[in-house]
């Protein structure tokens, strides 16, 4: 009989068990390198790493042209915040985040606010029946700067009566705008009277009037009286 060839071959011996280990590792190790480096490489093309740009100076720029002016540049434009000057054309441009001349990556966000096409308005509160220091302080808070004050007759001085926008008498809750002129009626309070007093007061002389006496004690013609033993003659003899 041929001898079976399967019986000449040598059998393979099984990797031990730490072998096994290492190969692992080793190929967990090369795995993790290669997704780094991957990583790395897809993030600096994704941020753009190492370029950047300058951001253009738009203020003073139309709300409009300044987008234009941004989107052609690769910038993104959010509108943030709107606020209200006098003087300045509405929609226009009045201050920018980041600042002009910054450099930044490409695509970055540009944060613009602009001037609001109408004042902003706040709502006024209860302004009567406080102190005229209290109220304006109050309007102070709310952004109101013009206010002016009119005095009218009252005993309770410096009370507010009354609040007055455009020449009308105004209730708590009526919106106005920050550039309003606020009117407080205020009470003027009674002014001290003043009492004239002579330095040296006069004397009061105080006459005597003399006391009347009977009538009797003072008759110019007395009536005579009758004589004694003499009777009066009897009219009807």
């Amino acid at each position: 009989m041929l001898p079976d060839a399967n019986n000449n071959k040598k059998t393979k011996k099984p990797l031990p068990f730490w072998a096994k280990v290492l190969i692992n590792c080793g190929l967990m190790i090369v795995a993790a390198i290669f997704i780094f480096w991957l990583s790395t490489y897809f993030l600096d093309f994704w941020t753009h790493h190492g370029d950047s740009v300058q951001v253009p100076d738009v203020k003073g720029l139309h709300y409009d042209k300044a987008c234009e002016l941004l989107e052609s540049q690769d910038f993104e434009v959010v509108l943030q915040d709107s606020v209200y000057e006098d003087g300045v054309a509405p929609g226009t441009v009045v201050d920018q985040n980041p600042m002009d001349s910054t450099n930044v990556k490409p695509g970055r966000v540009i944060y613009l606010t602009v001037n609001a096409f109408y004042p902003r308005t706040v709502m006024l509160p209860v302004l009567t029946d406080i102190s005229v220091r209290q109220a304006r302080t109050t309007l102070e808070g709310l952004g109101i700067k013009n206010i002016a004050i009119r005095e009218v007759e009252s005993e309770y001085k410096d009370l507010v009566f009354g609040v007055y926008y455009n020449g009308k008498r105004v209730t708590p809750g009526t919106r106005v705008p920050l550039t309003a002129r606020i009117v407080l009626e205020v009470g003027a309070g009674i002014p001290d009277e003043v009492i004239a007093v002579d330095s040296v007061p006069e004397e009061t002389v105080v006459e005597d009037t003399p006391s009347e006496e009977p009538a009797a004690a003072h008759s110019s013609n007395p009536e005579p009286q009758p004589a004694a033993g003499h009777d009066e003659p009897d009219m009807f003899d």
